[in-house]
């Protein structure tokens, strides 16, 4: 839960422009492989799939 938390945070500091400050090398890096998880990839706005989009009436 604490990873769901953390990550749509981020999500929403990116798009509220702020950055991860560079000394922050641990966090970026969590991100990033959290980021490539399928289970992230697919649902969390990154990539939309054919069966998304459908589903969202587009």
């Amino acid at each position: 839960m604490a990873d769901i938390t953390l990550f749509a945070g981020l999500m929403f500091a990116d798009a509220a422009g702020i950055a991860i400050p560079g000394e922050y090398e641990a966090l970026a890096e969590w991100r990033s492989k959290v980021s490539e998880l399928p289970s992230v990839k697919h649902r969390s706005g990154q990539n939309f799939e054919p069966e998304d989009l459908r589903r969202l009436g587009f």
